[in-house]
Formats: C-alpha cells, structure tokens, sequence
C-alpha cells in the first residue's frame, strides 16, 4: 500500500514588514510642558496663600 498523497495548502499571505515611522524627538516639548504646568501650579498655589493671607489680616 503506497502512502497517501500530500494535500497542498495555500501558503498563508504574510505581508512585508513595514518601515516603522522614524521616532520625532519629543523630549523637549514634554519638559517644556512640564515646566508650564509646575509654573501655573506655583501661581495657583501662592494666589491662593495670597488671598487666604489678605483674609486673615482683614
């Protein structure tokens, strides 16, 4: 008895690798933000201790 015939299988479709977009240097940016946000945080705050202060005094 002669073993059985291979059965062909389409190949499975694999397409190429794409080039991954080059990465844009946001490390400036994100430290500028940063800097922004702490400097209205500060101004928040001191305003606030401004105010509560000019209320105790009054």
């Amino acid at each position: 008895m002669s073993p059985p015939a291979p059965v062909l299988t389409p190949a499975k479709f694999v397409p190429p690798p794409e080039k991954e977009p080059e990465a844009v240097v946001a490390q400036p940016v994100v430290v500028e933000q940063r800097r922004w946000a702490l400097t209205a945080l500060l101004m928040v705050i001191g305003s606030a201790g401004a105010a509560r202060a000019a209320t105790r005094r009054s």
